[in-house]
């Protein structure tokens, strides 16, 4: 009888697999009491999370549609969702407002002025409205009124495509207008006087956009606050530091000048060329007579200039 090699192979194999079988592995610690709240497949025990495991959440995405692949696929035949001939139905058609060759429409009207980045609106707020709120209970005049105090009280709307609130001078005769303590981001000169006739105060305000966010939402800077910034622009100095207009910053016009590097001195022109005039020792009425010289002077260039020409 020859030797098999082959079946003492697989009597040992069947040994070694009914021995093993008895023997019971200790089990592998399970992560789940710790994390209960984790699907399995998020468990690290089970091993399932990996870049292979990973894909979008059932209905987040859809296949493309792809043309021309037969009449049962919606996009199917000659056609393929195009219509029946005509320039529409070609791979490349024209631009949105193209008109066959002729000047469009776009081109034939006219322009005039354009889009200033950086221009500013508020949100426009009137004392009559104030005094509504007074009267209804919805705002506490003894305690000082701010852009805070009106968002709150939702007698305005729509702060964040705004710049800051703007107060008007619209009073309400049939309510009373009591003593008022108002910060702003501007006031007009009716509003700003009929706070003050009635015994109140004014005070307008500078923002920029993270100062009105902290002003609106104090909770979200609590342990990381931050010192309300002062203008930039010479338009917004100007602005803040006039008492006539109820500036904050009317203490500190001429350091605030110097900081930004302008000259306290120098005020807007009505000369158009020339932005800025010096008025150091002068009188209003030698100012006038210095911008009466100065727009002569314009004149005259302007004139010279159109004789020149052929």
């Amino acid at each position: 009888m020859r030797f098999n090699p082959f079946s003492s192979i697989a009597s040992f194999s069947t040994a070694l697999r009914a021995s093993t079988s008895r023997v019971r592995l200790p089990a592998r610690p399970s992560t789940r009491l710790f994390l209960p709240a984790l699907p399995p497949a998020f468990v690290r025990g089970n091993h399932d999370v990996s870049l292979s495991s990973l894909k979008p959440s059932p209905g987040s995405t859809k296949n493309r549609r792809r043309v021309g692949r037969g009449v049962g696929s919606k996009m199917g035949g000659h056609t393929t969702g195009r219509g029946h001939k005509g320039q529409k139905s070609r791979s490349t058609i024209p631009y949105i407002g193209f008109e066959g060759g002729q000047t469009p429409l776009y081109q034939r009207i006219p322009k005039r002025g354009f889009s200033n980045p950086f221009r500013k609106t508020y949100a426009s707020l009137s004392i009559a409205k104030i005094q509504k709120w007074i009267h209804q209970g919805r705002i506490d005049p003894t305690q000082p009124i701010t852009i805070r105090t009106v968002i709150k009280s939702n007698v305005v709307h729509g702060i964040g495509t705004h710049a800051g609130v703007k107060l008007l001078g619209t009073v309400d005769e049939s309510l009373p207008l009591p003593s008022l303590n108002i910060s702003m981001s501007k006031f007009t000169m009716a509003a700003g006087r009929a706070i003050i006739k009635a015994g109140g105060t004014c005070t307008a305000v500078y923002h920029n956009r993270l100062s009105l966010m902290q002003e609106l939402r104090p909770h979200k800077f609590i342990g990381r606050e931050i010192t309300p910034a002062k203008p930039v622009r010479r338009k917004d100095i100007e602005y803040y530091t006039d008492a006539t207009k109820f500036g904050y910053l009317a203490n500190e016009r001429d350091k605030l000048f110097l900081d930004r590097g302008f000259d306290p001195h120098m005020k807007r022109s009505k000369v158009a060329g020339r932005p800025y005039k010096d008025t150091r020792g002068l009188t209003p009425e030698e100012a006038a007579a210095k911008d009466a010289e100065l727009a002569k002077e314009k004149m005259a260039n302007i004139m010279n200039i159109q004789m020149m020409r052929p």
